[in-house]
C-alpha cells in the first residue's frame, strides 16, 4: 500500500517529535518541510531525508508529494496554514490549539465540516498507552460512575520564545497545557458535556517574560454533576509532570507519565536539548514518542486518512476545548463560575478576556 506523504509546518520541539513518530512508521514518509527560518528547514530535511524544502506553507500545501499537511506552528499561524490545506485539498494534522480565539476556530471548523477533508486534531495523551488503558476500563465501567477527575500537567516553562508572544500564542499555560488536560477528564467521561467552569489563573514565575499567564487551575462540572479540576502550569522548577486521576463509586485508578515511568536519574547540571528543565531529578522516559502516545497518534491519523477509522480527536473537540478555555479564561477575570454554553464577548486572543490589552 502507497505510504502516506506528510509535510510538516514547523521545526521546533514538537516538529521534531512527531518526525520522530513518523520516521518509525512503515504506512508514513516525510516528504516536505517549511519553517519561519530557512536554515531550520534545510537543517530538519538534511536530518529527516525530506526531499522538499518549501519557502512557506503555501508551497508546502500546494507540493502534489505531500498528501497530509501536520501543523507544528505557532498558535496563531494554525488558521491560515490550515485554510491553504484546504484550497489545496490536502487532509490536516494539527497540534493544539486550533486557533487563538473562539471565533476563527468556529469559521476553521465550518470550512472544514463543508470541504470534507480529513482533520485530526493532534491530542497526544489519549493515545499514551497508560492513558489509552485507563480511559477503556473507565468506559467499560470498571470504576462505576466517576464523579471526581484530577489532571495535571507541569514543567518550568515553554523551550521557545513565541510561547510567551500574545501575538504569537493567544494565551500562556492554560493555552499550551490546559488543552491535554481538558480533553483527557473529556475523554475520561465519554465526552460529556461540561456545564461550567471556575478557573483561577496567574503570572508568578515567568512574569520578566511578558504578560502571559504562567499558572492555571479550573474547575469543570459535567452535565452529570461529576468534577474534573484540572492544573496547567509552567513553574514546576523541575522535571515534568503529566498525571491523572480518577475516582468512581467502584475503584479509582491513576496514570503518571511524568514522574510515574521511565528512569529515576539525578543530574546537577541537566542534560540532553534542555538541560534547564531536567537539573535535579528527572524521570526520562525510554522511549518517549512511544510512551507519550505520538506513534499511535499518527498511526490514528493514517487509518483516517485512509477511511478506515473515524477521527477519536475531531475539529469538533478543538473547538469545544477552545469554548472550554474561553470560559476558564472569563472566569479567572470575573472571580465567577461561567456556565456553557458560554458566548464569549469580542477578543482577539483567548487571554484577553482575562486580561484585556487596555489594562496591561
Amino acid at each position: 500500500m502507497k505510504r502516506v506523504r506528510i509535510g510538516i509546518c514547523g521545526t521546533g520541539s514538537i516538529a521534531r517529535t512527531h518526525a520522530l513518530a513518523i520516521s518509525r512508521i512503515p504506512d508514513a514518509q516525510l516528504t516536505a518541510v517549511c519553517s519561519r527560518a530557512k536554515r531550520n528547514a534545510q537543517a530538519f530535511a538534511a536530518k529527516y531525508n525530506m526531499p522538499n524544502i518549501c519557502k512557506d506553507h503555501e508551497e508546502l500545501a500546494a507540493c502534489p508529494e505531500v498528501d497530509a499537511v501536520l501543523i507544528a506552528y505557532p498558535n496563531a499561524l494554525h488558521f491560515d496554514v490550515a485554510m491553504a490545506a484546504i484550497r489545496n485539498k490536502k487532509a490536516i494534522w494539527m497540534e493544539k490549539p486550533l486557533t487563538t480565539d473562539v471565533m476563527s476556530a468556529r469559521k476553521l471548523s465550518q470550512v472544514v465540516k463543508d470541504s470534507e477533508i480529513s482533520f485530526n486534531y493532534l491530542e497526544e495523551l489519549p493515545f499514551a498507552p497508560r492513558m489509552t488503558k485507563m480511559i477503556e476500563a473507565a468506559s467499560s465501567g470498571a470504576f462505576g460512575n466517576v464523579h471526581f477527575i484530577r489532571a495535571v500537567m507541569r514543567h518550568g516553562g515553554p523551550y521557545s520564545d513565541w510561547f510567551f508572544d500574545r501575538q504569537l500564542a493567544g494565551g500562556g499555560a492554560l493555552m499550551d497545557l490546559g488543552c491535554h488536560v481538558i480533553e483527557n477528564a473529556r475523554r475520561i467521561k465519554g465526552k460529556k458535556a461540561i456545564k461550567s467552569v471556575f478557573a483561577q489563573v496567574g503570572s508568578f514565575q515567568h512574569i520578566q517574560r511578558g504578560t502571559l499567564e504562567d499558572f492555571s487551575i479550573a474547575t469543570l462540572t459535567f452535565e452529570d454533576g461529576a468534577i474534573a479540576q484540572i492544573e496547567a502550569d509552567w513553574c514546576l522548577k523541575a522535571a515534568f509532570h503529566s498525571k491523572v486521576e480518577i475516582y468512581g463509586e467502584m475503584g479509582h485508578a491513576v496514570a503518571d507519565l511524568g514522574q510515574g515511568g521511565g528512569i529515576l536519574m539525578y543530574s546537577q547540571q541537566g542534560y540532553g536539548e534542555s538541560p534547564d528543565r531536567n537539573r535535579g531529578y528527572s524521570w526520562p522516559s525510554s522511549d518517549r514518542v512511544f510512551e507519550h502516545g505520538y506513534i499511535a497518534q499518527i498511526e490514528h491519523c493514517i487509518a483516517c486518512f485512509r477511511g478506515s477509522k473515524t477521527p477519536v480527536e475531531s475539529i469538533e473537540d478543538g473547538l469545544t476545548i477552545m469554548e472550554i478555555m474561553a470560559a476558564a479564561y472569563y472566569s479567572a477575570r470575573t472571580g465567577k463560575r461561567v456556565d456553557l454554553p458560554f458566548e464569549p464577548e469580542s477578543h482577539e486572543f483567548l487571554i484577553d478576556l482575562w486580561r484585556p490589552p487596555k489594562i496591561e
